[in-house]
C-alpha cells in the first residue's frame, strides 16, 4: 500500500473514503504531534479530493498540517520541522501544493528537502509563476496547470524547463465536494494540478517504479510527446505582471574558480540581508539553491540574450542581478541592462574595456566588502 503524506493545512476525515488508513498530524517549530482532524473544507482537503479523484491503487494517507486552513499562511520553521520528521518515515511520495518565494527561507528550506532521500516529493510552484521552493528544487518533480486542451487528462514532462518546473498538465473540471450533496467543478490552479501528478506517481509506484530516476523516465515515457508549445512567448504568458529590468546589475566577467566561489559568497551575504539576489552566468549550469541560473536556452524556440535575462527577472523577481559573462557580451546588451558596476580582477582594465564611466570594484576582496561597497555605489 502506498504511503502518501499531504503537507498541507489539513485534511477533513469525513470527506476521505471509508477503508482509507488515516493519520493525521500538526507541525510546529517545536515538532510534528498527532492531532486532531480540522472541520470544513479546507485547501488541504480539496487537494485530497483531486488525488482521490485520479488514484487508481490503495494508499495509506497522512496529513500535515503546517498551514494556517484560514489564512493559508504558515511559519517555514514549521515546514522545516514537517520535512525533517518526514525523512525519518517510510513515506513513498509527499504532496505539497504550496511552497514559499521568500528568499531568506530557500536555503533551510533546500537543506531540509536534501535530508529526504527515499520520498519521491511533487510540488506547485506559486499560482503565480514565480520562484518556489522546494518545487523549483532539482530533486522535486515541480508542478504547474495550463490550459492547452492537449494537457486534459493528460501532461507534459519538459527536460530542461529554465524554471525547473519539469510537469505541466491540465487542471479541469475537477469535483470537489463541500458536504451536503454539494459539489463543485475546479479548473485551473497550480496547487490543484499537483494532487493530479501526486496521483499518477502514486499508481507508478505501485506499479513497482519507486526511485525518482524512475518516476521521472515513467512520467517521460507517459508524457505528451509534442511540447513544441514551452516556447518564450508561452513562459511570458504565465506572468500575471511584465515588467522591464530596472534593478542594479553587476557583472562578472571572469570565471576561475575563485571568481566563481566568491559569485556564491556575495549571493549568499545578499540573501542574509534581506536581499533577493540572482545570478544568471553563461558558464555555469543552473542551481536553483544556490540563486545560480544558466544563459543557455533549452526551450522550443530560439531566443535572444536580453530576452531571456528579462524572463530570469520576471520569474524570480529580485532586488540585484549578478550578470557572469564576457565583457564584449554584456556590453552588447541593450542599454537597460546595462551594468552598473563591474568585478574585475586587479590588473585588467585593458583586458576588459570597462567604459570610464562605470563602477569598478576589486573582486579580490572579501564577500562582505564587496557586499558594503555595492551598497555603497548603489545608493
Amino acid at each position: 500500500m502506498v504511503k502518501v503524506a499531504f503537507v498541507d493545512d489539513g485534511i477533513n476525515q469525513e470527506f476521505i473514503p471509508p477503508g482509507v488508513p488515516f493519520e493525521n498530524y500538526n507541525a510546529d517549530e517545536t515538532g510534528v504531534f498527532l492531532y486532531e482532524p480540522i472541520d470544513g473544507v479546507s485547501h488541504g482537503t480539496m487537494c485530497f479530493q483531486i488525488f482521490n479523484n485520479n488514484v487508481r491503487t490503495p494508499y495509506h494517507l497522512i496529513s500535515i498540517k503546517v498551514l494556517d486552513n484560514l489564512t493559508g499562511s504558515g511559519n517555514h520553521k514549521a515546514l522545516i520541522t514537517a520535512l525533517d520528521w518526514c525523512a525519518a518515515q517510510d513515506f513513498d511520495i509527499i504532496n505539497m501544493s504550496m511552497g514559499t518565494r521568500q528568499y531568506i527561507d530557500f536555503a533551510a528550506i533546500a537543506a531540509a528537502v536534501g535530508r529526504i532521500n527515499k520520498t519521491i516529493i511533487v510540488a506547485a510552484c506559486s499560482n503565480e509563476n514565480e520562484l518556489t521552493f522546494p518545487a523549483c528544487l532539482p530533486s522535486v518533480i515541480g508542478v504547474r496547470h495550463s490550459n492547452r486542451k492537449e494537457l486534459i487528462g493528460n501532461f507534459a514532462y519538459l527536460h530542461k524547463p529554465y524554471d525547473q518546473i519539469n510537469i505541466i498538465t491540465c487542471v479541469n473540471d475537477e469535483p470537489i465536494s463541500f458536504g451536503d450533496n454539494y459539489i463543485e467543478k475546479m479548473s485551473g490552479a497550480n496547487s490543484f494540478a499537483t494532487p493530479l501528478v501526486t496521483a499518477r506517481i502514486c499508481n507508478y509506484i505501485a506499479e513497482g517504479c519507486s526511485t525518482l530516476d524512475n518516476v521521472k523516465k515513467c512520467l517521460q515515457s507517459k508524457s505528451v510527446k509534442d511540447t513544441y508549445f514551452a516556447s518564450h512567448a508561452f513562459y511570458k504568458n504565465l506572468m500575471r505582471s511584465w515588467e522591464d529590468c530596472t534593478i542594479p546589475i553587476v557583472a562578472m566577467p571572469d570565471t576561475t574558480l575563485d571568481a566563481n566561489h566568491k559569485l556564491d559568497a556575495l549571493l549568499k551575504v545578499f540573501i542574509q540581508d534581506g536581499y533577493r539576489a540572482i545570478a544568471l552566468s553563461a558558464t555555469k549550469k543552473t542551481n536553483t539553491a544556490d540563486f545560480i541560473y544558466s544563459l543557455n536556452w533549452h526551450g522550443s524556440d530560439m531566443i535572444t540574450q536580453p530576452d531571456l535575462i528579462e524572463l530570469y527577472y520576471n520569474f524570480t523577481l529580485p532586488d540585484i542581478l549578478f550578470l557572469q559573462m564576457p565583457m564584449k557580451d554584456m556590453f552588447a546588451l541593450p542599454e537597460k541592462l546595462q551594468a552598473d558596476i563591474v568585478l574585475k580582477l586587479p590588473g585588467k582594465q585593458k583586458e576588459y574595456d570597462i567604459p570610464h564611466e562605470t563602477h569598478t570594484l576589486d573582486l579580490k576582496l572579501s564577500a562582505e566588502q564587496l557586499f558594503a561597497e555595492i551598497v555603497k555605489v548603489l545608493t
